[in-house]
């Protein structure tokens, strides 16, 4: 029996008010996360350092971290993956721009819309 036009409006409503909410979370913890996993230990390694061979140290090091708080399992080889992307990207961003804010949020924008892709497939599957 189809849904009545009413229940169909609700859960409409629904999934628009779960999009919203799910899209500002994410483009928060986006941001969060790019501060916490590439601009800190990028900054610390190349600060401590004061070399850019500590450039791959500091990406191995952001990858780790970034997939163990991940997730378990084969998740977190996907995630330290996904890492190591995002790393470069703030990297390759840092380079052009020399300026760690525009690298950071570069790499924040990238992030948010990896997540988000994500996020609408598994609301619309």
């Amino acid at each position: 029996m189809p849904a009545s036009t009413s229940e169909r409006n609700g859960f409409l409503k629904e999934i628009s008010s779960n999009i919203y909410s799910g899209t500002v979370k994410l483009f928060f913890s986006a941001i969060f996360e790019e501060v916490g996993f590439r601009l800190i230990p990028f900054g610390v390694f190349l600060l401590v350092f004061k070399t850019k061979k500590a450039i791959p140290f500091a990406a191995i090091a952001s990858a780790v971290l970034f997939g163990i708080v991940h997730g378990g399992g084969l998740f977190v080889y996907i995630a330290m993956a996904m890492g190591l992307i995002f790393f470069l990207a703030f990297y390759l961003a840092f380079r052009v721009e020399e300026d760690l804010n525009n690298a950071t949020l570069v790499t924040a924008i990238s992030h948010f819309l990896y997540n988000w892709t994500i996020f609408l497939l598994l609301v619309y599957k």
